[in-house]
C-alpha cells in the first residue's frame, strides 16, 4: 500500500511547481502594472505559497502601519512569504545568502528585497531603511542576524535601528510561533544557516500540518529621552517578541 504522507508531499510539491510557474509568469508582468497593483499580486501571492506547503498562517486582522520599521524573530525561510503576506508594501531587508536561495530566493528579488552582505554594508542598509521609511515602505528586519529553532530569541542588533530615530518612525514587532498538527510547539520548519534548504522543504511537506501564529504588538516610538535611543528601541522590541516566543504556549 502506498505511503499516504509520501504521496501528500509529493502533491504539496507538484502545487508548489505550479505556482513558482504562475509567479514566473507574473514576474515578467509585474513591469505593466501600477505600484498599488503590484504589491497586492505580491503580497498574495506570497500568502498563497505556505497554505500549499500544508502550513496555515493565522493572519491577524488588523492594519500595520506603513512607514514603519518591521522586526520579528527569524527561524524559517517560511518567515518570509508569511510575513510578506501580511501586508502590501513589504520590503525585506535580508542576509546575501537568501539571494541564492531555489524559488525564494527568486521571488524576494523580485519583491525588491535588500540584501546585505554579512559584517558589511550597514551604512548602506541603513540609507535603504531611511529612503523606504520615507516612501511609506514597511521594511522587514530580523534584528537576530541569524536563524534559530524558533524557541528562543537571541540579541537584538540596534544598528538598523537609527534610520526610525532620525526620522521618528515606528517599530512594529512581530512574533512568529510554530506549532504541529497536535498543537505543539515546533521545530519543524527551523532552517539553520548550516542546514539544506531541500531537506528543510521535505520537512515541511512530509509533515501532517503546521499552524503559524503572529502576534502583532503595539508600535514602539522612539524616546530620545534615552541615551542611545537605538538600544532603547531594539531592547524593548526584543523583550516584546521573546515574552510572547519564548511563553511555552
Amino acid at each position: 500500500m502506498p505511503d499516504f504522507r509520501f504521496l501528500r508531499a509529493l502533491l504539496r510539491l507538484l502545487r508548489l511547481g505550479l505556482h513558482v510557474l504562475t509567479g514566473l509568469i507574473l514576474a515578467m508582468l509585474l513591469p505593466i502594472f501600477s505600484g498599488e497593483r503590484r504589491a497586492g499580486i505580491i503580497r498574495r501571492w506570497l500568502a498563497r505559497l505556505p497554505r500549499l506547503l500544508g502550513v496555515k498562517v493565522d493572519y491577524p486582522r488588523q492594519t500595520l502601519p506603513a512607514g514603519s520599521l518591521w522586526v520579528a524573530n527569524h527561524s524559517s525561510w517560511l518567515d518570509i512569504p508569511i510575513l510578506g503576506g501580511l501586508a502590501d508594501n513589504v520590503v525585506f531587508l535580508s542576509k546575501a545568502e537568501v539571494r541564492r536561495w531555489p524559488v525564494i530566493g527568486f521571488f524576494a528579488r523580485v519583491a525588491g528585497t535588500l540584501f546585505i552582505e554579512r559584517g558589511t554594508g550597514s551604512a548602506l542598509a541603513a540609507e535603504a531603511i531611511a529612503s523606504g521609511l520615507e516612501e511609506g515602505k514597511r521594511i522587514m528586519i530580523f534584528p537576530e542576524g541569524t536563524t534559530t529553532n524558533g524557541l528562543k530569541v537571541r540579541r537584538f542588533h540596534s544598528r538598523l535601528f537609527k534610520p526610525v530615530v532620525d526620522l521618528n518612525r515606528c517599530v512594529q514587532p512581530i512574533a512568529l510561533r510554530y506549532y504541529d498538527a497536535q498543537h505543539n510547539r515546533t521545530t519543524l520548519a527551523a532552517y539553520t544557516s548550516n542546514g539544506r534548504l531541500l531537506k528543510s522543504l521535505w520537512r515541511v511537506v512530509m509533515a501532517d500540518r503546521i499552524y503559524v501564529a503572529l502576534n502583532i504588538s503595539e508600535p514602539i516610538w522612539p524616546d530620545n529621552q534615552q541615551p542611545r535611543p537605538r538600544d532603547y528601541l531594539a531592547r524593548s522590541a526584543q523583550r516584546v517578541i521573546q515574552t510572547v516566543v519564548e511563553s511555552g504556549c
